[in-house]
C-alpha cells in the first residue's frame, strides 16, 4: 500500500492523512495466537476524523510473546506491557485502521445511517509481539511492528503495509511514491529480512542501495520499471524488489507557509 511522502512541513500531510489511514483499512491481517499481556488502557487525541469513524487509538492493544519476527528483523524488540505506553499515537492510530473489521463495521454503519447517526467502524483486538523504529538518511521515521502473525512497514504514520515474514523475505514489501510541486519525483521504502547486507538498483547510470535497521530506500527512481536486488554475505541474491510505474502513488503538494 502506497502513501503521501513529503517534508515534515509538507501540507498534503496534514489534507491527506484521514484518508490515508481510511484507506490502510483494507489491510486483512490475520488474528494471530499468543498470550495476552495487559490492554493499552490510555487514549491519545482523537483527530476530527477518529472522532467521526469512532476509532479510540489507545484502545485494543495488547502484548503478546509470540515474538513474531523478532529473530529475522534486527529492527524489532520484544513487545512488553510497558512498550506500549511509548507507541506514538499516530502509529496506534495506524494499527487502530488496519485492524478493521470490515463485516461488522458495514452491518453497525447500516444501522446507523437508518438512525441518522454518524456512521462507525469496528477495530479488532491488535495484538502486538515486538516493535521497533529508525530515521532514514532522509529525515523520514519508519515504524516496524509485529502485529496479528504479520510484519508491518510503516512509514510517519501515513503510508504502510503488511505481510508475511515468506513475502517479505523475497520481495521486501515495497512501497513506492512520486512527490513534489510537479510529482517527478520517485522514491521507494521497503523491508528486508537480516540475512540482506546489500542492495542494489538494477538500472544504468544506479548502484547500491543503503539499508539501515532493515529498511531500505531508493530516491529519483528512474521513470521506467527496474529491480532492487538484495544479496547475503556471500553474494547470493536472496530478495528482488520489482518497482513499476503503475505501483507507484502520483501526490503534488506545497509546501506549508
Amino acid at each position: 500500500m502506497n502513501g503521501e511522502v513529503g517534508s515534515s512541513g509538507s501540507a498534503i500531510r496534514l489534507m491527506l492523512s484521514g484518508g490515508i489511514l481510511a484507506t490502510l483499512a483494507i489491510l486483512a491481517v490475520l488474528l494471530a495466537g499468543g498470550t495476552n499481556a495487559w490492554a493499552a488502557t490510555e487514549n491519545c487525541p482523537r483527530t476530527g476524523f477518529e472522532k467521526a469513524w469512532g476509532i479510540y487509538p489507545g484502545k485494543g492493544l495488547h502484548a503478546v510473546d509470540t515474538d513474531y519476527g523478532v529473530d529475522r528483523f534486527s529492527i524489532l524488540e520484544p513487545m512488553t506491557t510497558d512498550r506500549l505506553k511509548d507507541l506514538p499515537c499516530g502509529l496506534k492510530s495506524w494499527l487502530a485502521f488496519a485492524r478493521v473489521d470490515h463485516q461488522k463495521s458495514r452491518l453497525l454503519r447500516s444501522k446507523s445511517v437508518k438512525k441518522g447517526n454518524t456512521p462507525r467502524l469496528v477495530v479488532r483486538p491488535r495484538l502486538i509481539a515486538a516493535w521497533g523504529h529508525t530515521t532514514l538518511s532522509t529525515g523520514e521515521r519508519v515504524d516496524v511492528v509485529s502485529l496479528n502473525g504479520k510484519i508491518c512497514l510503516i512509514e510517519r504514520f501515513h503510508a504502510g503495509n503488511c505481510g508475511k515474514i515468506s513475502r517479505i523475505e523475497t520481495t521486501g514489501m515495497a512501497a513506492t511514491t512520486k512527490y513534489g510541486e510537479s510529482a517527478d519525483t520517485a522514491r521507494t521504502v521497503g523491508l528486508v529480512p537480516d540475512n540482506v547486507v546489500s542492495m542494489t538498483l538494477e538500472y544504468p547510470g544506479f548502484g547500491d542501495v543503503p539499508i539501515k535497521d532493515n529498511v531500505f530506500e531508493t530516491s529519483g527512481n528512474p521513470d521506467h520499471r527496474f529491480f532492487i536486488i538484495g544479496r547475503d554475505a556471500a553474494g547470493a541474491v536472496v530478495t528482488s524488489v520489482l518497482v513499476r510505474r503503475s505501483n507507484s502513488v502520483t501526490i503534488r503538494f506545497r509546501a506549508a507557509k
